[in-house]
């Protein structure tokens, strides 16, 4: 279901009253702007929203995606869904996948060869 525009544009307008409007000039002004751990779930999305409308209303610097798999659950239909959703944004965006392994019975060689090959990360300026 798609979030009524008028509602939720009136909630974040009430947010920024209450941080004050030079929150929003130090946005517009800032040089590093912000970095948005996105997962994928509500919290992150409704983050995700608020700033997409600073920068479509307010002209804000987009914030920095960033997505991290810890790898510890195998959930391969959930990282192509999140993304292909982080590529479909106009936005910068980082995604790391980093590999759960049991080291324990490794020798320190094996470890070696396995640690290079490790991480996959993709990203888009």
């Amino acid at each position: 279901m798609k979030p009524d525009r008028t509602k939720i544009d009136k909630i974040f307008e009430s947010v920024i009253s209450r941080m004050g409007i030079g929150f929003i000039h130090f946005l517009q002004h800032s040089q590093s702007g912000f970095l948005l751990a996105y997962s994928g779930g509500k919290d992150s999305n409704i983050l995700f929203l608020f700033f997409q409308y600073l920068v479509n209303h307010y002209n804000t610097k987009p914030p920095l995606l960033f997505y991290l798999s810890h790898g510890i659950r195998e959930i391969p239909e959930f990282e192509i869904e999140i993304e292909n959703f982080l590529r479909s944004t106009s936005y910068p965006f980082v995604f790391v996948k980093k590999k759960f392994l049991n080291w324990l019975n490794e020798s320190n060689e094996d470890l070696k060869k396995r640690v290079a090959s490790l991480d996959t990360i993709r990203y888009k300026n």
